[in-house]
């Protein structure tokens, strides 16, 4: 949520959580893959499943991602990543549908 609705520092934890969370995983193309998509009165795909294949520069990349401010737009993010984020241009895996 990049939304208004979550002050700086609360959104500065979210980026710290993330981070925390992809310390516990393998990244890779055969092992675990992280996209973001961030709303706020609109979507934005910020890192495509296939954008990084090591931990280091995908934390690097999730730190600089920036608030987008405006709306709530959770209904609009989630029908986003349904239609966009699973397609092969995005590095989704013909078998994980």
């Amino acid at each position: 949520d990049s939304s208004f609705s979550i002050r700086h520092q609360d959104y500065q934890r979210q980026v710290s959580f993330l981070k925390a969370v992809i310390d516990q995983f393998t990244i890779g193309h055969n092992h675990v893959q992280v996209g973001m998509v961030s709303f706020g009165s609109s979507v934005r795909l910020d890192i495509r499943l296939n954008d990084f294949t090591n931990k280091r520069d995908l934390k690097e990349a999730v730190g600089k991602i920036k608030q987008m401010q405006g709306g709530t737009n959770t209904h609009e993010a989630l029908k986003f990543i349904h239609k966009f984020m699973y397609e092969p241009v995005n590095g989704g895996r013909a078998w994980s549908k």
